[in-house]
């Protein structure tokens, strides 16, 4: 009888151990599918404004001859390169400030510097009233000619992990450090309710066509999450039209 009884509980050992063997390998599975997969855009509006995002139908040509009307002082590169990568970030994302730090410098050499591609980058705010201001102040920074420096500054003194505070006085020393000339013009436009609207307005339509996470990038119809290797970058951008 104790023979039979300990023969179902490791009976039954095994089989609960071979389960959860399954359920960690399928868990394994998805993530890989995840993190390799393109996102597909939703609702793709016309190509360059803020309101562009990642879900959809499979890309053509990587916006070849497509004329964009997103600002061009927040445009990285060659307003006649024939691949647009367009970027979604926020000031207090950690993850967007891994990228900007770790991966933009390798794309920048070699497909911005190139003439192959540029970036197009949309602020949004998804993390709070710091998020909130981090866009206004990029904004300014981008009508002032400094807009890639701040981003820069910005990123270089996130805490790793966590969300920045990126209070007022943050922003105006990080202006500081970006070469920004008019201090009392960028306070004057932290300060404006109207500015924290306009980002309010580009968020929300960024999420209406499947923006939910930042980074978030986007060729085409196709579109890619997260702070991704260099390698995914490669992979993606040859698979949408860039060489």
């Amino acid at each position: 009888m104790n023979t039979a009884e300990n023969s179902n509980r490791n009976l039954k050992r095994l089989v609960f151990a071979l389960f959860g063997v399954v359920v960690v390998l399928a868990a394994l599975l998805i993530v890989q599918l995840t993190r390799q997969s393109p996102a597909t855009l939703e609702n793709q509006p016309s190509t360059g404004t803020t309101a562009d995002a990642a879900k959809g139908d499979s890309a053509s040509g990587g916006n070849a001859g497509q004329v964009s009307t997103h600002p061009a002082a927040m445009t990285i590169g060659d307003p006649d390169a024939p691949v647009v990568l367009r970027e979604w970030v926020d000031m207090g994302c950690p993850y967007c400030a891994l990228f900007t730090t770790d991966t933009l410098p390798t794309l920048i050499s070699e497909y911005v510097d190139t003439k192959q591609v540029r970036i197009e980058v949309n602020v949004v705010s998804f993390f709070g009233e710091g998020s909130d201001r981090g866009a206004v102040a990029a904004h300014e920074a981008a009508d002032q000619g400094r807009f890639k420096e701040f981003l820069d500054v910005v990123y270089a003194a996130a805490p790793e992990g966590k969300h920045p505070d990126l209070t007022e006085a943050e922003l105006v020393e990080f202006a500081k450090q970006a070469g920004i000339k008019d201090i009392t013009a960028f306070e004057a436009a932290l300060a404006d309710p109207a500015n924290l609207a306009r980002v309010q307005k580009e968020t929300a339509a960024a999420q209406a066509v499947g923006v939910t996470s930042v980074p978030f990038f986007a060729i085409g119809n196709q579109g890619i999450a997260g702070a991704q290797p260099v390698s995914v970058f490669r992979d993606f951008i040859s698979s949408q039209g860039g060489s």
